[in-house]
């Protein structure tokens, strides 16, 4: 997974099973539901081992240990934590419902995610161009 570019691996794998969930809320049925529990399982596999790579690759050594605790320990937390909230929703709300809100947390959290790595790169870009000389120093005088 190191090599192959973990950051673009999650962020497609959130946009598949966002689009898996939205198809699933407008078709809910049982082969819906076998297509979500798939498709989470998948992202889940593919979520960790893409947070591991990028944890090898730009934690330091030093503190490489503890951060892997951290990641797995929110890992499951937030496994758990869902796993609820499905619980939950199919008990008060109707299938389709339930599904339309879970495609609509996902897509927020794809939409966060790309406008997050947007502005890491514009601000990427602005570091390699380096500081901007001033074209009219005279004005400032």
């Amino acid at each position: 997974m190191k090599a192959r570019a973990p950051r673009l691996i999650v962020s497609a794998t959130l946009a598949f099973v966002t689009v898996v969930a939205a198809a699933s809320a407008a078709f809910f049925g049982l082969w819906a539901a076998l297509a979500v529990a798939t498709a989470a399982g998948l992202g889940q596999v593919l979520g960790k081992l893409s947070m591991d790579a990028v944890v090898q690759r730009e934690i330091g050594e030093e503190v490489r240990s503890s951060t892997f605790a951290v990641s797995e320990t929110l890992h499951q937390l937030v496994w758990v934590l869902g796993g609820l909230a499905g619980l939950g929703m199919s008990i008060v709300a109707d299938g389709r419902l339930a599904m339309s809100i879970v495609a609509g947390a996902l897509a927020l959290s794809l939409a966060v995610l790309l406008s997050r790595r947007h502005a890491a790169a514009k601000h990427d870009e602005r570091a390699r161009r380096g500081p901007i000389k001033d074209a009219h120093p005279e004005m400032h005088a």
